[in-house]
């Protein structure tokens, strides 16, 4: 977008406040897109906080949003064991290939915004189903890349990976 850091910061801030309001503790895609904004702004705050208790008292959702909360709260303990779609596994593979081998990580998100995020776009402009956009960035591995200190040179070439966004703010 052109925009600093300072110039974004307002927005994504009031993004976060509304979206951890508005979080019933069912809609678990949501979660994960407020935890990756929360990671890629360096965003911990009241709202958060809220979410992540929030989190404790309803979550009804599947691996992939808990191993979201967890890159926010190292102390939170994965519960759930299942995961319905192939997004979802996808990136419950790089997370757990993350704690053995950073390559091996590596290279499954590559295959991964390659071979297979666009396909799972099931809103937005893509689908004309929705009026929200969600664009074309997988902001989720910006934000996986981030979390787990991962290199990701390979991927910077990936036509939907966001490099820049994943080094906004370093």
């Amino acid at each position: 977008m052109g925009m600093s850091y300072e110039e974004l910061l307002p927005d994504v801030e009031k993004y976060i406040e509304n979206a951890c309001n508005g979080w019933t503790g069912e809609n678990y895609e949501e979660l994960v897109r407020i935890c990756s904004m929360s990671i890629l702004f360096n965003i911990r705050n009241e709202y958060i906080e809220n979410l992540i208790k929030k989190a404790e008292a309803r979550l009804n959702t599947l691996m992939y949003g808990e191993m979201f909360i967890k890159l926010l709260e190292p102390s939170w303990e994965v519960k759930a064991t299942e995961t319905y779609y192939t997004d979802d596994k996808a990136l419950v593979e790089v997370i757990q290939l993350a704690k053995t081998d950073k390559t091996a990580a590596v290279q499954r998100l590559k295959k991964f915004v390659d071979k297979q995020w666009f396909k799972t776009l099931k809103e937005g402009i893509i689908t004309n189903t929705s009026k929200c956009y969600r664009g074309f960035w997988c902001i989720e591995a910006a934000a996986l890349v981030k979390a787990l200190k991962l290199d990701d040179t390979e991927l910077k070439e990936c036509k939907y990976y966001p490099y820049d966004m994943a080094h906004f703010c370093d």
